[in-house]
């Protein structure tokens, strides 16, 4: 099985090719897991976890700025499997809106995933998953459309209104991943898996026309390394590289984790990354009582700063993981029964 997953993964990798461009993307996926990969549902030690994230990008390039919001709720269940095997189930639905038109696009994904730890002591765990999606494009102020021949005041309403009316579309698809999370020793852990989305090459389709735009395949590839070089401070290394149709998006991250107060179980994490030909981000974030919250500023480098000042995107991440402890029914035992 380890070597099936860590096939597909060099696979997956080597296939994506080296364009690279801007990409819809988040800069810190831990709150956003069921966009990375429908296998990561569930992945986790816990009950329930919920989570989501804010992003805002552009603001000082256009107007309306171009905004994503996600939430996420995942669980793992056992499902009188072995104890070493769960399921998971998990379901996101997230939102993008910018521009004067305010075109926005509502997403929601559905998935299920299989786990299962190779040893007694869980070092070694593979899952994979599936996911169905669903999303929905409108313009939802289509009286900001100007078109050249009302700008020229040839007409009142453009010929080439159609072209507004006809942009509300849907398309529905199945996207797949897989994981491998292995613990080497007490002090090095590794992570990486990938997903693939549109397996079944959707499309956008009008709702009032015969227009369909196909949809090409999606890849996403991710890594990351923790290891413990002292009692208070683990490295954190990652990297995710994904592709949509000839754009790519390659960024790497150096993050480190420092047990701030040890007796409250408070982390405080920091990042440094850089996405490649694009921007730079800082990030900084804080770990307690299963709950995570992670700010995040992106830097444009490339040559859009010189529209944007350099300011690229703000984000805001949170997650909460509960553990619920199922109530235990004691029997009662008369040690003298009542005569």
């Amino acid at each position: 099985m380890i070597r099936i997953i860590t096939y597909c993964l060099t696979l997956a990798l080597l296939s994506l090719g080296s364009v690279s461009a801007q990409l819809i993307h988040f800069s810190d996926y831990s709150t956003a897991p069921l966009s990375l990969s429908p296998a990561l549902a569930g992945a986790y030690q816990g009950s329930l976890r919920v989570g989501g994230n804010y992003r805002e990008q552009y603001r000082a390039f256009i107007n309306d700025p171009y905004l994503t919001t996600s939430l996420f709720v995942d669980s793992p269940l056992a499902l009188g499997l072995p104890d070493n095997q769960w399921i998971g189930i998990g379901t996101q639905v997230s939102k993008t809106e910018a521009g004067d038109l305010s075109q926005q696009q509502i997403s929601t994904r559905i998935g299920l995933s299989y786990h299962r730890a190779l040893d007694r002591k869980m070092n070694t765990i593979v899952g994979v998953g599936v996911q169905y999606s669903y999303a929905n494009r409108t313009i939802n102020n289509p009286s900001a459309a100007r078109f050249e021949d009302q700008l020229r005041g040839l007409a009142t309403v453009s010929q080439d209104q159609h072209l507004i009316d006809n942009s509300a579309a849907s398309f529905s698809g199945v996207n797949a991943g897989a994981y491998l999370k292995k613990r080497f020793n007490k002090k090095l852990k590794f992570e990486g898996g990938f997903g693939i989305g549109h397996l079944t090459q959707t499309a956008f389709v009008s709702a009032s026309s015969n227009y369909e735009n196909r949809l090409p395949l999606r890849y996403n590839v991710y890594g990351q390394w923790m290891y413990r070089s002292s009692k208070k401070i683990i490295l954190n290394p990652s990297f995710v590289y994904q592709r949509y149709g000839p754009v790519t998006n390659l960024m790497g991250i150096l993050g480190i984790r420092h047990r701030f107060n040890e007796k409250k179980n408070m982390i405080l994490s920091y990042r440094l990354g850089y996405r490649l030909r694009d921007a730079g981000f800082l990030g900084v974030g804080a770990m307690f009582n299963n709950y995570t919250v992670q700010l995040t500023y992106d830097m444009t480098l490339s040559s859009a700063r010189n529209y944007n000042g350099t300011t690229g995107a703000l984000e805001l991440g949170f997650s909460k993981i509960f553990i619920i402890h199922p109530r235990v029914k004691h029997k009662v035992i008369e040690l003298c029964p009542r005569l």
